[in-house]
């Protein structure tokens, strides 16, 4: 077989092969995309199998060596620009690390991070020393500090510190916590924990809590000490007081007299109102058709009344769920209800909620999470949900990673999946060091090996993927060509995703619509038409 001949085969074999990524990514709408049951990471805890050392991962068209978290649940998680972190919790597992602990009970405490990385679907712990950890790892409160606010633009930022409160050790309620810790980020990308010293009106020691950021100052409401529940609101705010370290004061600004006593509630933060969303107690749950809100402005106590979906009516009331805040919509997602006293075992639900904080209307969405959880933790923008407890007697727990989009993801998240999945060989060993907030890197990557093939096989990769993005205007379709992967600003609508013979697929998106268009190659983008309407 001559050079050419053998050049051209390979060229083929290449393009059928991106042309199965492509159209795999490609014809999916959004129905396929937004429920969480659609997006499923990991297998469930009772796969003990999937966290036995390493396992082999298939994920984006990429093969790589990959661990898992424990199942578990009491934990806490955060999101920035690049990784979903999931912080402590409490596992039975029999994996726990027992031989990194001082007791039986204290190994089932997870004294570690997680973190998975949005582009690559790999998961990675985070190396800190052991000791380092605080002792109370479940059920503490926690709140994400960020230099710059979260945004799916390339240039988000990736949190500096998180603060956490609280917490409880095993068994539940021995020994709470009425500590601040923070997690920083230090410039070598590495974490460590710091304890910060207050003063002023501490709370008592309890777990269960739910803490907030607003304007600079820190807001703890609820909690429990495994026999007394609380509503009370305090303040956390730097010290006046000039020394020679950095001091918080702690301030009691309402002692929750009108509010029942409540732990494992949420809190979000509209306009300057501090909603409390569900919680309750072994007994009780809070319902959801009037909600408390803390005005910070008065430091006082109010009632948001609600709307009932016109079908569903109102969620139930419920404690432990997952609650994520959103261009200026809430969701809850999940939990469970009060304990029943004859079977001694609570209700776990599965459904998502929607309230839209304009109208104060709650809808319930066409979608459920895969399994009944509660317990289990979520993050904005894009919702992640992960582990939980998968029994009214909290007894079974899973490492059960799923996500929903509130929104199309961007093109340019598509982009560098289609990247990925198209070239997985070249990125398997540098897995770790792509990001989402990187695109440029991965890019930069692709392009040199392009052109490296393109003077060994002439045109190999000529007219290849994503060599032009698309953008349009309302109405019109505008075509800006870009060499090297640069994007056009502000943020197309319409993406190549590369040739298919003498056509191309462009992928169009609109809030809540995700549709595929063909045409000509050398008509683009003119004469667009719905994909599969020739």
């Amino acid at each position: 077989m001559s050079e050419t001949a053998a050049a051209a085969k390979i060229k083929r074999s290449l393009c059928k092969k991106c042309q199965s990524i492509i159209y795999k990514k490609v014809q999916v709408d959004l129905s396929k995309l937004n429920p969480v049951s659609a997006d499923i990471f990991t297998q469930s805890g009772k796969d003990r199998a999937s966290f036995q050392g390493k396992v082999k991962t298939r994920s984006c068209g990429i093969y790589f060596e990959s661990r898992k978290p424990e199942e578990r649940s009491g934990h806490r998680m955060l999101c920035d620009r690049d990784y979903l972190y999931v912080v402590g919790g409490f596992s039975n597992s029999p994996t726990a690390h027992l031989f990194e602990s001082e007791s039986v009970l204290q190994s089932l405490l997870l004294k570690e991070i997680w973190r998975f990385n949005l582009l690559c679907d790999k998961w990675e712990k985070v190396d800190m020393n052991y000791d380092d950890f605080p002792r109370e790892m479940a059920s503490f409160a926690c709140e994400l500090f960020l230099s710059s606010l979260c945004s799916d633009t390339p240039s988000g930022s990736n949190f500096t510190r998180a603060y956490m409160f609280g917490g409880t050790s095993f068994p539940f309620g021995d020994q709470p916590s009425d500590r601040v810790q923070i997690l920083r980020r230090v410039p070598d990308r590495s974490f460590h924990w710091q304890q910060l010293n207050t003063t002023g009106h501490t709370p008592i020691r309890q777990y269960g809590s739910s803490i907030v950021f607003h304007r600079g100052v820190l807001y703890l409401i609820g909690g429990t000490t495994g026999h007394i529940y609380n509503s009370e609101i305090r303040s956390l705010s730097r010290s006046c007081q000039r020394t020679s370290s950095e001091v918080w004061e702690w301030k009691l600004l309402a002692d929750g007299a009108g509010l029942i006593g409540r732990y494992r509630h949420e809190t979000v933060v509209v306009d300057d109102d501090i909603l409390i969303i569900g919680g309750g107690n072994t007994q009780w749950v809070a319902d959801l058709d009037k909600i408390p809100a803390f005005d910070t402005r008065t430091n006082r106590l109010k009632t948001y009344f609600t709307y009932p979906d016109s079908e569903h009516g109102y969620p139930m009331g419920r404690m432990c769920h997952a609650c994520v805040q959103y261009n200026g919509k809430i969701y809850i997602l999940g939990g469970c209800s009060a304990v029943d006293m004859e079977t001694e075992s609570a209700s776990l639900f599965d459904d998502v909620w929607e309230l839209n904080t304009s109208s104060w209307k709650w809808k319930k969405l066409p979608t459920s999470l895969t399994l009944k959880m509660c317990f289990h933790g979520a993050t904005d923008g894009c919702i992640y949900i992960f582990g939980g407890a998968l029994d009214g007697k909290f007894r079974t727990r899973c490492n059960l990673l799923q996500r929903m989009w509130l929104q199309p993801p961007s093109l340019q998240y598509f982009a560098q999946r289609a990247v990925l999945a198209s070239l997985p060989r070249l990125f398997e060993k540098i897995l770790d060091s792509l990001t989402l907030s990187d695109p440029q890197k991965l890019f930069k990557i692709a392009y040199g090996y392009q052109n490296d093939k393109e003077r060994e096989f002439g045109s190999f990769f000529n007219n290849q993927l994503l060599f032009r993005i698309h953008s349009a205007n309302p109405g019109s379709v505008q075509e800006a060509r870009c060499r090297g992967f640069s994007f056009p600003s502000p943020e197309p609508h319409f993406a190549l995703f590369g040739p298919t013979d003498d056509c191309v697929e462009l992928i169009g998106v609109n809030s809540f619509s995700y549709k595929v268009f063909r045409c000509s190659a050398d008509r683009i983008p003119a004469s667009v038409v719905p994909y599969g309407a020739e």
